[in-house]
């Protein structure tokens, strides 16, 4: 649970931390009105693509972890659903389509904001593209397939090493 909230976003008032008798979860509750603060994960996809027996990476642009080595994806915005999400990060961060996709895997994290750490919950799919010429966008310093036995040092997400080590131990 994310105590770095002590305010109200309803009324202002003091957060405190409270048990509800059937809830297994500690809340933030708020002591002048009672608004319950839910802190629940924001959601994020990622997506594996692999050429041959190469792994696709991009290169982060920003903070955190800037000019290190990830997975493309990114944040789901309101509105859309995962695969929209897929779509939209693809696009955005390698300028291609993504042909078809299937379901790999999900994974709980933590992203570092400027102000705070954030949970997420990462949904993974493997993916194929329709073309390898890449126009990179603003948040990408770089993309480049890696054969999986010479990787670069990845960004230290929780989530992306995860991913990373069972996608090289399904292919042991």
């Amino acid at each position: 649970m994310n105590d770095k909230y002590i305010f109200c976003p309803m009324c202002a008032g003091s957060l405190t931390v409270q048990r509800e008798a059937r809830d297994e979860h500690d809340r933030l509750t708020c002591l002048k009105c009672g608004f319950v603060f839910y802190q629940n994960p924001m959601p994020t996809v990622l997506a594996i693509i692999e050429k041959d027996d190469q792994l696709l990476l991009v290169k982060r642009k920003n903070k955190p972890f800037k000019n290190s080595w990830t997975l493309p994806g990114g944040f789901v915005e309101v509105g859309q659903n995962l695969e929209m999400a897929l779509r939209q990060e693809i696009q955005e961060e390698l300028g291609v389509k993504i042909d078809d996709f299937s379901y790999f895997g999900s994974y709980v994290s933590q992203y570092h904001t400027k102000f705070i750490m954030e949970d997420i919950v990462c949904t993974v799919f493997k993916t194929t593209i329709n073309n390898y010429e890449f126009k990179i966008g603003s948040d990408v310093a770089d993309a480049k397939f890696f054969p999986k036995s010479g990787l670069p040092e990845i960004a230290p997400f929780k989530d992306v090493q995860a991913i990373i080590k069972k996608l090289i131990k399904e292919k042991l």
